[in-house]
């Protein structure tokens, strides 16, 4: 028995579906119907297979990188993606991992993630079925900023300070400082 899933009528010998076939394997022919209705001679039947399993492809940050900022991550868009699901992770296996839903091809976290630590991310498109591609290959990174306070008073040497007022220039991305 043919279970037919998709028919349509075309006045030109061309044709593309207005909505987006799901994951198998597709059987089609074309029958030309005559102007008083009349069904003429079949084609042959052809195979197509359509299989949306297309990761979305890592940008940035690269594998590797050491990074003294939170990271600006980027990857390629996905054809008919309605959202990426972006997973970042300090383990190699995603059992504990920060999981970012969004429309856009990149995403910049609001808050600071933590010094000297490694952490790994990978990203999924999600189809408005919701449909899900496989995961890209995952990427490691590592946060590690160095910044050297800028001293700024009391001055090198200076004499006869009871209460000295010490001040330095802030160090991107420091949340306190020790003396």
């Amino acid at each position: 028995m043919v279970n037919v899933i998709y028919n349509a009528v075309a006045t030109a010998p061309h044709h593309t579906p207005l909505q987006r076939l799901d994951n198998n394997i597709y059987y089609w022919r074309v029958t030309p119907v005559d102007n008083k209705g009349h069904a003429g001679t079949a084609s042959e039947v052809r195979e197509f297979t359509f299989d949306w399993n297309h990761a979305p492809l890592l940008l940035a940050p690269a594998q590797g990188a050491e990074l003294p900022f939170v990271p600006r991550f980027s990857w390629t868009a996905v054809e008919a993606a309605k959202e990426y699901r972006l997973q970042i992770s300090t383990q190699d296996n995603f059992v504990v991992f920060d999981q970012i839903v969004t429309r856009n091809t990149d995403h910049t976290p609001v808050s600071a993630l933590s010094n000297d630590q490694d952490y790994f991310w990978r990203v999924q498109a999600v189809d408005v079925r919701g449909t899900a591609s496989p995961w890209s290959p995952s990427r490691r990174f590592r946060t590690k900023w160095n910044f050297t306070p800028q001293l700024l008073a009391p001055a090198n040497n200076s004499i006869r300070l009871a209460y000295p007022f010490f001040s330095w220039a802030p160090v991107p991305g420091a949340e306190q400082y020790q003396i």
